[in-house]
């Protein structure tokens, strides 16, 4: 697997990526808002922007939005994306690293190893450890995020929800 800056040839499969997700009705983690986009153009637009301090929103932080893809088939599996900085929002509840493996490919390991490459690239900010998140009941994505050495700091109450989200820090520095 390799984590690439999307691309307007992977058009068809992150219309189908996004289409999965609202199929089954999960959440569109790590996609910069994917859900909000028909036409995948315009989401790359979007997320090429998002880069940017001058073009994003007051209320939120730049980004950079990565889609994982099989190194043979160059099969679009997940997305990520990292955010350098945190504003209260995200330092509690979202965190450095958000990330989705696509319905078809969870369970294949693909959510470790782009967790493990997403961990790369945060490895070329000044950061000395990085947090990320989820929801308690997601087990599957907790054992994901304790198998890149994240260590469990503590569970808070999501605001106006009825999720717990369990806060998880993982050392980047040697």
């Amino acid at each position: 697997m390799r984590l690439i800056r999307p691309t307007i040839e992977y058009k068809a499969q992150i219309e189908a990526y996004r289409q999965a997700f609202l199929d089954c009705g999960d959440s569109l983690s790590g996609t910069s808002g994917l859900r909000e986009y028909e036409k995948a153009e315009d989401w790359i637009k979007h997320v090429m922007l998002g880069e940017q301090r001058l073009y994003v929103p007051l209320d939120k932080v730049p980004s950079i939005q990565f889609i994982s893809v099989t190194k043979d088939s160059h099969q679009l599996v997940g997305m990520i994306n990292i955010r350098y900085e945190l504003n209260e929002y995200l330092m509690k509840y979202g965190g450095h690293i958000g990330y989705s493996i696509h319905p078809e490919y969870r369970n294949q390991g693909y959510a470790k190893e782009q967790l493990k490459l997403g961990l790369v690239e945060c490895k070329k900010s000044k950061l000395s450890q990085i947090l990320v998140t989820c929801n308690k009941s997601n087990l599957a994505s907790a054992k994901t995020i304790v198998s890149q050495g994240g260590i469990l700091e503590n569970e808070i109450p999501e605001e106006g929800t009825k999720e717990v989200i369990q806060r998880y820090w993982i050392p980047i520095m040697e």
